[in-house]
């Protein structure tokens, strides 16, 4: 029993011992084949490895992480002496697509794995400076900051301490200070913690810095900005002289962003609250602006244009202006209320059409005066006619009545009084023996040209001499000095105190047939014209609503003041008779010799 147990355990210390012997040539083996597995397949490792991974590769070796891509595998291959034959610069970029992102500084880099959401990061510290060009957009990003975390997977960059954000589009840069910043790396939506940004904008011809600071700024996809209690100014005074202080600020697009529960302060006064303000960026195309006026009052005054577009005008608060404005002079359409750059089926601008002249249709309502409507033209060529203007409007108004109380001024109301009672006076306008409760205006003039006549016609008429005193005074923006009592609102031409009515020309036909007892015929100077003159009321003559009203339009008429019927120049030229002789034959016409012989000359 014992020899069996002997033999047994001989038997086991015998296996052990080969099994051992087999295990350790095992060992060796691996530890001699593994040197030499890394430096056949080294090449391929670096050249195949990812952005990310190089930069942990780098990390754990204490090497410098600066720079892109190809920086990274050549550092690498400089490391483990690589020959410059058997390097392959070019395989990470074919079989990994190399991120534009680069580092141009940071001290400690650090590669760590989250094990809860299995997600890898990439920590930055100490000077951080990242680079990252869209060549798409042709925009360049560059961060400045103390920490920078990326995660390559889900392409997020947060970013702390003395954060600064660079956006070069190349004609505009734009920086964002800040304490903290999130962004999304492929599109660059982000989120600014105690951000200030500052923007150079050009107005009047001069570049301004203008100045952003928000507790909270958010940046879309779609490079929509929205600053919470928000703050804007181009003042460099501290405090600043003027600025703009917001609950939300919206910058939409260029030229287009909004205010909500804003104030606008001078120097550490509030001058003016505003609930909600919007400024589009493209023009609506019916043109509205709103103003204040002490005699006609809050108007809103809107122009459509039909053909053409307003004039460009600076606005009251342009040192005040959130965005670039992108109105500028071009082949438009209309889309919904808005008139937009036309462009073509791909997207590309629109060649700009050739369109000359102007053409509008004009309405206003005034809160004391009343309402007006218009027609308004002005045409280079209108078939044969030429330099064509016309102007047709009416409008339904009522009597202003002028107030003075010590100490507050002077007011203009629609209202008198008359019995003790309140009461209103709507205006008239008389055609010989009809009144009715229309005013009008009208303005034609034109050049009519053929080849053998020529005329021009001017006339204008109006019901009253104070049709443009009362509705000429325009304006195609908002009057927002007018609206804060800074402004006195829009400026009206005077009364009109004649009429012209006036057709001229001249005629000058062909006499080929006449000839040559016409050489030339012609009406020259043909003048048909009506001359009208404006003439008071006088106040006794005058109903009492009329009397008591200020500058009533019915308080004067036009009379016919003098007439030209007709007034001419005619001009005729030719040969009405010749006689035979009358006229000596040259003899140079038949080739005979000069007549002419000096006096000292002979027979």
């Amino acid at each position: 029993m014992i020899r069996r147990a002997l033999l047994f355990t001989l038997f086991v210390s015998f296996v052990l011992g080969l099994g051992s012997s087999a295990w350790g040539q095992d060992d060796d083996k691996s530890q001699n084949e593994a040197p030499i597995l890394f430096s056949q397949t080294l090449v391929q490792d670096i050249s195949t490895a990812g952005f990310y991974d190089l930069i942990s590769w780098l990390t754990s070796l204490k090497l410098s992480t600066r720079g892109n891509r190809d920086e990274l595998v050549q550092r690498l291959y400089d490391h483990y002496q690589v020959p410059e034959d058997e390097r392959v610069p070019d395989a990470g970029s074919a079989a990994v697509e190399s991120p534009p992102l680069v580092i141009d500084s940071a001290e400690r880099t650090q590669y760590f794995t989250m094990q809860d959401i299995d997600e890898k990061y990439v920590r930055l510290s100490g000077g951080v400076v990242l680079t990252l060009r869209d060549a798409e957009r042709d925009v360049i990003h560059r961060i400045e900051a103390d920490e920078v975390t990326f995660n390559p997977e889900q392409q997020t960059l947060s970013a702390s301490g003395n954060v600064v954000y660079t956006l070069d589009r190349g004609t505009t840069v734009e920086q964002f200070f800040g304490t903290a910043l999130t962004v999304e790396i492929e599109n660059w939506e982000g989120a600014f913690v105690q951000g200030v940004s500052e923007r150079e904008r050009t107005v009047d011809g001069k570049q301004i810095d203008f100045s952003f600071a928000g507790s909270y700024i958010t940046r879309s996809r779609d490079d929509i900005i929205v600053l919470e209690d928000g703050q804007v100014t181009s003042s460099k005074a501290i405090p600043p002289n003027y600025e703009i202080r917001a609950s939300k600020i919206w910058v939409l697009a260029p030229g287009e962003w909004g205010l909500s529960n804003a104030t606008l302060y001078v120097g550490r006064i509030p001058v003016f609250y505003f609930p909600f303000f919007f400024r589009p960026g493209n023009e609506l195309f019916f043109n509205p602006a709103v103003g204040s006026n002490d005699r006609s009052g809050i108007y809103l005054q809107t122009t459509t244009y039909l053909r053409g577009s307003p004039d460009p005008q600076d606005s009251p608060f342009s040192l005040l202006q959130l965005a670039d404005d992108l109105n500028k002079p071009g082949d438009r359409q209309r889309e919904g209320l808005y008139l937009v750059p036309r462009t073509n089926d791909d997207g590309s601008a629109a060649a700009t059409e050739s369109q000359d002249g102007v053409v509008r249709l004009l309405l206003d309502v005034y809160t004391k005066l009343g309402i007006y409507a218009g027609y308004d033209a002005e045409l280079p060529t209108v078939g044969a006619f030429s330099g064509v203007k016309l102007y047709a409007a009416v409008a339904l108004s009522r009597n202003l009545y002028r107030y003075g109380y010590p100490g507050q001024g002077i007011t203009y109301s629609p209202y008198y009084f008359e019995d003790g009672l309140p009461k209103q006076s709507v205006n008239m306008t008389t055609l010989g023996s009809v009144r009715f409760p229309i005013r009008y205006g009208f303005q034609a003039k034109g050049t009519f040209q053929k080849e053998t006549v020529s005329a021009s016609v001017d006339i204008a008429s109006y019901s009253d001499s104070r049709f443009q005193s009362d509705f000429g005074g325009r304006s195609e923006q908002i009057d927002w000095l007018g609206l804060l009592g800074q402004g006195s609102g829009t400026t009206s031409p005077g009364g009109i105190t004649s009429l012209l009515w006036a057709i001229r020309g001249s005629y000058r036909p062909s006499v080929e047939k006449l000839k040559p007892f016409v050489q030339q015929f012609s009406i020259q100077n043909a003048v048909l014209a009506l001359q009208w003159r404006s003439k008071a009321i006088p106040a006794a003559d005058l109903p009492y609503a009329v009397a008591q009203a200020d500058q009533s339009p019915e308080a004067s008429f036009f009379y016919p003041e003098s007439m030209k019927f007709p007034e001419l120049g005619l001009s005729i030229s030719g040969v009405l008779l010749e006689i035979p002789g009358s006229r000596k034959q040259d003899p140079q016409a038949d080739g005979g010799e000069n007549p002419l012989i000096p006096p000292w000359g002979g027979d």
